[in-house]
This record gives C-alpha cells, structure tokens and sequence, in this order.
C-alpha cells in the first residue's frame, strides 16, 4: 500500500523508550506525523521527554492496551529482543495492522513464525526495521550495480568485538551481526545453496562459507569473534568493488586500479538522524509493500540460513 508521503495518518503507538525509541521519535517528529509513546520504567519516561520534549506513557504497554483497545492501527516496537514477541502478539490482538518491529524481531525462528501466524490470521503486517538498507551510501551502490550491469560475487564480514563465549554466539550473530548479512542478502539475494564451516570451542569462534544466491551470485563470508576484525560487505561488479567498511560509508575502487575513493553524499538524513532511519520509518508510513523493508516471513526464512552460518553445515 503506498501513500503520498504528505498524507496524514493516524496516530502512531511508539513501544519504547530507550536509545532506539528516541532515534524513532526524532523522525516522526520530523515528518510531521503525531505519535503516542508508551515504556515501562518512569526512569527511561524521564530521559525520553527531556530527550525529545514529548510526553511517554509509563506502565508498560499491556496496561497502556487495557485502556486503550483498538485505538491503534500503525506500531512500532523498539523494545529488546526478548521482549519483542510478547509486545508483537498484543498488538495484533488489539487491532494494530501495521508493525515496525526493531531489528531481527526474535532469536529464534520458532518465534518470528508464531508472529508471522498471528499477523496473517488478523490481516496484520510485519515488517523488520534494517536500517542499513536505506543508507544513502546503499542507494548510490545499487545505482551503480544497476549501471555495470549487476553483481558478480559479494563478500561480507561480521567479526564481532565483545562476543567471547561461545553460550553467547546466537544472542550475539542474531541481535548484531545479522545487520552485515541482511545487507548482503538483500544486495546479492539469499543463498540457494551454502557450504558453512563452523568452529567453537575455548580457543576458536570462526565461521566461514561460500554459496550460491538466488540471484545466482557466489558468495563468501568470515568471522572470527576472537580475533581482530570489523564488520564490512563488499560487492564486486564487472566495472567495481563497492566497500561497505565501516559500513555507514562506501568506498569505490574501479577496474584496473589500486586507488580507492570515498563517497560522498549531498543528502542529510544521514547525519540529521541515524543512519538509515529516517528514509526507513518514512517507507513504513507511506509504501508498506516496499522491496527495501524485510517482511517477517523473509525473516523467518533467513534465519533458517543463519542457522548455517552460525553453526555449519559442517563442524570442525
């Protein structure tokens, strides 16, 4: 469903008041668009309304949803993780359509399909706020795969720095790394076929692979949790290597030639807000079936493939 981006909607219900319930409110603001905001703590209630100058509604949202039944139609959920399903299922159960849920929605894939279920039993639509695939330096690297002609291989990284253990891999991959893969999934497609190798013990969190997507574009990636490293995606082009590390910026590197330059970008959203988020949460209001926003069955299916890069299809 798309709108024009001027049109009013209904008030939106902002579940969440900490750093990321914040970076949300900003954008609404700044579109203009009225929102309601609900937390649980009278602490965080505190440091958002002198953060954003808004009014929060303390009291966690299931008694915020007593009183206050079928008001809503449009959500987003900036909440943690564990909290997120719970969150989810009263929504929807109170009438709200529309989900923007804060990235990966769930940890486990068990959960994104009882989510899923509930949103297609009751007309609802989920959709997981990535917001890096609204990066401008993203927009100018598809404008450029567009004009080589498209993507040969890619290559990503996802090294995490303060992931130690291997009881806190999943946790870890799930709530952050997946930031790096989503983008070279939805950049390259998802693998149709994929050989992942796995080691975890005391001494090693490696993982490593190579695929095949959907796109039929070879992919590889590495991580190693306990070495040094950073996250990064690069896309390989007959004419480019476009470089996403760090992965805010993009880099160019052209055929036949060492030299890499940085672009830059003329547009603002990108430093007035977080990265990313204001062309998002604007696609959410106004294009809901937008190709660029990760539905939660797309979710639910790319978990199955995280599956295998966390834990291989072979261990070694």
């Amino acid at each position: 469903m798309k709108m024009d981006w001027k049109e009013k909607i209904r008030e939106v219900l902002l579940v969440g008041a900490g750093y990321m319930g914040m970076e949300y409110a900003k954008v609404l603001s700044a579109l203009d668009v009225s929102y309601t905001a609900v937390t649980r703590g009278k602490e965080k209630a505190e440091i958002f309304e002198k953060e954003t100058g808004h009014s929060v509604i303390a009291g966690g949202i299931e008694n915020f949803l007593l009183n206050n039944k079928e008001e809503y139609n449009i959500a987003i959920v900036a909440l943690p993780v564990d909290l997120q399903k719970n969150c989810v299922m009263q929504l929807i159960r109170n009438g709200v359509k529309k989900i923007l849920l804060e990235k990966p929605g769930a940890f486990y894939v068990h959960e994104m399909h009882e989510m899923n279920q509930a949103a297609e039993e009751n007309g609802a639509v989920i959709k997981i706020a990535y917001n890096r695939r609204f990066y401008n330096s993203v927009l100018e690297a598809e404008r450029i795969i567009e004009e080589d002609g498209g993507i040969s291989s890619v290559f990503f990284e996802f090294t995490e720095l303060n992931c130690k253990r291997k009881e806190d891999v999943v946790k870890h991959f799930i709530g952050n790394s997946t930031h790096v893969v989503d983008l070279a999934f939805y950049l390259a497609g998802v693998p149709k076929t994929l050989y992942g190798i796995s080691r975890m013990d005391e001494k090693n969190l490696v993982f490593t692979g190579i695929g095949i997507t959907e796109k039929n574009i070879i992919c590889s990636y590495i991580a190693n949790y306990l070495a040094p490293g950073r996250w990064g995606v690069e896309v390989m082009t007959p004419r480019h290597r476009l470089i996403f590390r760090p992965m805010e910026k993009l880099h160019i590197q052209e055929l036949n030639s060492f030299h890499i330059k940085e672009w830059e970008s003329a547009d603002q959203d990108d430093i007035l807000f977080k990265p990313g988020i204001y062309k998002e949460v604007k696609t959410f209001l106004y294009d809901t079936e937008n190709k660029r926003l990760l539905s939660g069955k797309e979710q639910e299916a790319y978990m199955s493939v995280y599956d295998k890069i966390i834990y291989g299809t072979e261990r070694v």
